[in-house]
């Protein structure tokens, strides 16, 4: 089958969702897989156990469309690269057992790889909330990553594994994930973009997931601290790092451009990224010393 997509072109889809302990969000998770709009008989789900200790299986095992798959060596990439082994499509799709899919997300993804140009897709994140606060931070973070796709400079690339599509052509040539713990993502998507360029990777805002897990300032805060720890690992392999400053300042301008932006939020956008880039740095700094 070719491995273009469009809305009338059907094409196998593989969806993989590792878990670990997360009894709280697995079945909004596989809820939301089970009720796309794409076709059913057209896309497999995979979810790969980690070793929870809760619940999770016993709430897994009640959807019969879901394939489950234990998966022992701790460590998300590991769960991801047991799965992929399973999977038969020509599309593999990534999310996490703590994001909820739109109705239309597998669709979205299908119509992307409409471009036979396209290699890897990412697709936008919302937070658990609709408050002030992660909602101004969900539409930076989604606009940061059209502007970087835009840039087409791959020293600024980086990818997210909650929401990640890729062609199994382009895994089979740069996978698999490395199994470490954290900065496997960004190492792949360094691989995809060496052999397949810079427009090879795309940003579909379209392609939505809610990710449950960030569900106040302080969860969203933490995330950045780790991020910053996993730099470190990633970086001397890829040779990627955070964009500038002033490119973050050009982001926020042009959010400031947008129709439902106010003095508030760009004032709140711009404490609020100027804290993240300081709890980010400490990350990175906090390896130096362990």
């Amino acid at each position: 089958m070719s491995e273009s997509a469009s809305s009338t072109t059907r094409v196998n889809v593989s969806v993989v969702v590792p878990c670990y302990n997360q009894e709280d969000t697995i079945s909004l998770c596989l809820t939301s897989l089970i009720n796309q709009t794409y076709p059913a008989d057209d896309y497999e789900i995979f979810l790969a156990d980690n070793g929870s200790s809760d619940r999770s299986v016993d709430f897994a095992k009640q959807f019969d469309r879901v394939r489950l798959i234990q998966e022992f060596q701790r460590g998300g990439f590991s769960a991801r690269n047991t799965a992929v082994r399973q999977t038969s499509g020509s599309i593999l799709v990534f999310t996490d057992g703590d994001c909820e899919a739109d109705a239309n997300w597998l669709q979205s993804i299908v119509n992307a790889f409409d471009d036979p140009q396209v290699v890897m897709i990412l697709g936008a994140n919302r937070f658990a909330t609709e408050s002030f606060f992660l909602r101004t931070r969900a539409d930076y973070e989604n606009e940061k990553v059209r502007y970087i796709c835009d840039q087409n400079d791959p020293q600024y690339y980086y990818v997210y594994t909650n929401n990640l599509a890729v062609r199994r052509s382009g895994f089979d040539e740069c996978g698999p994930f490395e199994t470490i713990m954290r900065g496997a993502d960004v190492i792949f998507s360094s691989r995809i973009i060496a052999k397949y360029g810079c427009d090879a990777v795309r940003f579909v805002p379209e392609m939505q997931v809610r990710h449950w897990e960030i569900a106040s300032s302080f969860t969203w805060f933490s995330k950045l601290w780790i991020y910053g720890r996993s730099y470190g690992v990633y970086s001397p392999t890829t040779g990627t790092r955070p964009i500038t400053f002033r490119q973050r300042m050009r982001v926020q301008f042009g959010m400031m451009a947008q129709p439902d932006s106010t003095l508030a939020r760009a004032a709140w956008l711009f404490c609020s990224d100027l804290i993240g880039s300081a709890v980010y740095l400490m990350g990175r700094l906090s390896r130096k010393f362990y």
